[in-house]
């Protein structure tokens, strides 16, 4: 746990001098003694970046972990186009390379169907837009229809706490997941509805121009595969997903994410 603690503090610590949001799809997972890395290339908002990802989770008790996770972003190029007479392709480096938000939490699993998360995001002190520490907590129900197909679908909310006098809407979402597994892969499928329930308002205005009407939804798509290499005291897996988002809650055009990982389990 030692370690987990001071990795903990780490993401604290450096939560205050990232630059960008970082907000991928996550699976459900029930508690266990894991450490991830994770590399990725995203398209979103004529945007290609790139983050390298750290997450550890310590499990003491089959039922319960507490987990943390810490980014980094290596680069971030805008796609510009030009039109007059012809159209001009145009890459843009936007200098925002260094470290990136992180994410701390908890997992509880009372009973082997039903699940319990609760998720802290430190934000970015990033530039280019607002950002908001949040809470998550999310109830998920777990069942099986053999011993290789596995079924995960529940309910996330989140909760932001207000910065400069600006109230970010409250947020609600479904998800879907499910996993199959076979002998030395895993074909994950992750499926998940996002919707604000509350405007956004800004305080610093009048009563009458406060709401922000951005009661916007999103819908968020991951599959992948994971291939086991070792199983003896550490279980070692690596892995590919590919994640589709659309929806202006998350940004104002499709978007596309291609991640690969590693990962290690006792």
């Amino acid at each position: 746990m030692r370690c987990f603690f001071s990795f903990l503090v780490l993401c604290l610590i450096i939560s205050h001098k990232p630059l960008e949001a970082y907000s991928p799809l996550r699976f459900r997972e029930i508690p266990k003694n894991r450490i991830e890395w994770r590399t990725d290339l995203e398209l979103r908002n004529d945007v290609y970046s790139n983050d390298l990802i750290a997450f550890l989770e310590l499990a003491p008790l089959k039922i319960f972990s507490v987990f943390g996770e810490i980014s980094y972003r290596t680069f971030s190029i805008e796609s510009q186009n030009s039109v007059s007479a012809q159209v001009i392709h145009k890459h843009v480096n936007l200098d925002v390379s260094g470290l990136n938000a992180s994410l701390v939490g908890i997992r509880f699993l009372p009973f082997e169907f039903l699940g319990l998360n609760l998720n802290w995001e430190i934000p970015s002190d990033n530039l280019y837009s607002e950002k908001f520490h949040s809470i998550s907590p999310e109830i998920f129900f777990l069942t099986s229809f053999s011993s290789r197909l596995k079924f995960l679908f529940g309910i996330e909310s989140k909760f932001y706490i207000p910065k400069s006098e600006f109230q970010k809407g409250n947020e609600i979402g479904v998800f879907l997941q499910s996993h199959f597994y076979l002998t030395k892969w895993t074909i994950d499928y992750l499926l998940e509805f996002q919707q604000r329930i509350k405007e956004s308002r800004n305080k610093r205005l009048a009563d009458i121009y406060q709401k922000q009407n951005d009661q916007f939804s999103a819908l968020r798509f991951k599959t992948g595969i994971w291939r086991e290499l070792f199983k003896n005291t550490l279980k070692t897996d690596l892995g590919l997903h590919y994640e589709f988002s659309q929806g202006l809650l998350y940004a104002k055009e499709p978007s596309h994410r291609l991640e690969f990982s590693a990962r290690v389990l006792w």
